[in-house]
């Protein structure tokens, strides 16, 4: 025991109940940076007000209606716009005095002098008896000269039969078009042209120039005794084309036709010649080269007429289908609310109608070039015109009023001047409080009071075209009203200049405002 060493004295034994600590020791924490914590925040804070921004921007968009958008573009477009007319012209026409047959002695839509014979009317019993005899003497002529081959060749003879093909020949094509009047037009003249020849052949004839020349004279004189020919009294065109209006519509009452006259129907394409007439029937006409046209047109038709100008007009030609360019003089011009009623004179290019009394007009060529807009973009605006004498400034040129006289009292009304004259601004109706009647203080005291009235108000008409997305008002010029007959118009590009090609502009100008986000 005493070789044993005791513990020290001031020794503590060790605790078994608890184990010893064998963890290394633990490091100290360094301090939170504050500027990374702020930094972090930021962010975050600019992204859930990214995400609210982006939020109320598609809930906008959702309860946003979406506006339609067109690029505006040159084009054609055919011009369906007409309007109809009435041919009025200086006409005589001439009857017959007899029952018989007419016969003309020159051509349709030729022109004749005064006094010259245009028809001859003939007994048709008288001279039937004696066209008979006379067939039957002109086959006993032949019949005699058959057998003197000198005749048959002989020169004047062989001419006269030259000029029987000729007239044959260029008469088939009206005898192809069924053309009545020609056809009997054409029988005269190669009956004419016989009897000619065989009166050369008679007189040629020594066996036969004393008996059958004799009977043939007789039997001319008869039937030129049985016919009674009609004379022009005046210089004109032959037309043996009436529609019994000649003396409805005349120069002297043209001025006073009503609508429904100007716009009659008239079926010339029925009308034939008259060949067997009777005491009284009308036989022709004849036609001055002055000629008129009375028409109803629309007021956005008859844009710039005056009275006593020159305009090229074109007008449907219903043989051929076609509007012709005819410069006519604008006679008289009487204006209506909606219509206008025009007379147009012209001396020349009378013949090419003379087959038609109902004429369609149009101002301008079938197809027009432009800026085709759809009526639909076309937007209306109303301006009130205020005299810059009482428009009042209540800033340096920043803030402007007007002063209304409400029961001895002023009452400011502030503007907003669209554009400025140098006597007026213009201020849009629906940003002002006036009405009609309303009374307007001046700056000036010495200046007097100053009555809204329709006077006033402007109306401006023109497209939304998007800058910078939103709907910007532009003004266009128009040539009179929007049209009724067409979805779409034409913009002249020289008188538009506040639009260009390639533009957008909005479709429904009615559900645009002027601002108004455009997406």
């Amino acid at each position: 025991m005493s070789d044993q060493k005791r513990p020290p004295h001031n020794r503590r034994p060790p605790d078994r109940r608890r184990p010893p600590d064998r963890r290394p020791p633990r490091k100290l924490k360094a301090p939170p940076k504050r500027g990374m914590d702020a930094l972090a925040n930021i962010v975050i804070a600019m992204f859930f007000t990214f995400v609210i921004l982006y939020m109320l921007f598609r809930a906008y968009a959702l309860f946003t209606p979406s506006v339609e958008l067109m690029t505006v573009r040159l084009g054609n477009i055919e011009s369906q716009q007409s309007a109809p007319g009435m041919i009025i012209r200086h006409e005589t026409v001439y009857t017959a005095d007899r029952d018989g047959r007419v016969v003309f002695a020159v051509q349709e839509f030729d022109y004749v002098r005064a006094n010259t014979a245009v028809a001859s009317i003939r007994d048709v019993e008288a001279v039937h008896r004696s066209e008979q005899e006379i067939a039957v003497l002109q086959q006993a002529i032949m019949d005699v000269h058959d057998m003197r081959y000198a005749t048959r060749t002989d020169p004047h003879v062989e001419r006269i039969n030259s000029s029987l093909r000729t007239r044959m020949v260029k008469s088939m094509s009206h005898h192809m078009q069924a053309n009545l009047g020609e056809a009997y037009n054409l029988l005269d003249q190669l009956t004419q042209i016989t009897n000619n020849r065989n009166n050369m052949i008679v007189n040629e004839s020594m066996y036969v120039r004393n008996d059958l020349s004799q009977q043939y004279d007789t039997l001319s004189s008869r039937i030129q005794m049985n016919a009674r020919d009609i004379y022009a009294e005046q210089s004109g065109i032959m037309s043996p084309l009436i529609d019994g209006f000649e003396n409805t519509f005349t120069p002297r009452n043209m001025q006073e036709l009503s609508r429904e006259q100007v716009r009659m129907s008239v079926a010339m394409d029925t009308i034939v010649p008259g060949h067997e007439v009777q005491a009284g029937d009308d036989v022709f006409k004849i036609v001055d080269n002055t000629w008129y046209i009375a028409a109803w047109m629309p007021n956005e038709m008859t844009n710039g007429f005056t009275a006593g100008s020159n305009k090229v007009i074109y007008i449907e030609n219903t043989a051929t289908g076609r509007y012709e360019p005819v410069p006519m003089h604008i006679e008289h011009i009487q204006h209506n609310h909606r219509e206008d009623f025009v007379v147009f004179r012209s001396t020349r290019n009378v013949i090419n109608f003379l087959h038609q009394r109902n004429v369609n007009i149009r101002i301008t060529d079938n197809v027009q070039s432009g800026f085709m807009i759809p009526t639909s973009a076309i937007a209306t605006r109303r301006f009130f015109r205020i005299p810059l004498t009482h428009i009042h400034s209540l800033t340096e040129d920043t803030y402007f009023v007007v002063h209304r006289l409400d029961d001895n009292s002023r009452r400011n009304i502030p503007v907003t001047i669209s554009e400025a004259t140098e006597a007026y601004a213009e201020i849009l109706e629906d940003s002002l409080m006036l009405s009609q009647g309303d009374i307007l203080v001046p700056v000036d005291t010495a200046d007097t009071f100053h009555v809204v009235s329709e006077a006033d108000m402007r109306i401006v008409r023109g497209v939304y075209r998007t800058t910078t997305n939103s709907a910007d008002f532009r003004a266009i010029n128009l040539d009179g009203e929007l049209p009724e007959y067409s979805d779409t118009i034409l913009l002249d590009p020289a008188r538009n200049p506040n639009i260009r090609q390639f533009d957008s502009i909005v479709i429904d100008a009615a559900m645009t405002r002027q601002g108004q986000v455009v997406r």
